[in-house]
């Protein structure tokens, strides 16, 4: 997890999310990460607006993790 993120710890904490690390692959490893969206987000908007947050947050792990492998799965 990227140290001292709220969200992300909050989002783990809920269970909608998981980051994994696998030292493979050289020095860099593989970064796994999970998120597991909100129930009925196609049809409400607050619900959709949570894995937008969600998502959001994914994608700043991502980027503060630098140029290494990563791997982003999700059940949207």
């Amino acid at each position: 997890m990227v140290p001292g993120n709220r969200e992300v710890k909050r989002c783990w904490e809920e269970g909608r999310f998981i980051h994994v690390f696998f030292p493979t692959l050289g020095p860099q490893g593989l970064h796994v990460l999970g998120i597991y969206g909100h129930p009925n987000a196609a049809t409400a908007a607050e619900q959709r607006r949570k894995n937008e947050d969600l998502l959001s947050t994914a994608m700043e792990v991502v980027a503060a993790l630098g140029n290494v492998p990563v791997i982003l799965c999700g059940d949207l």
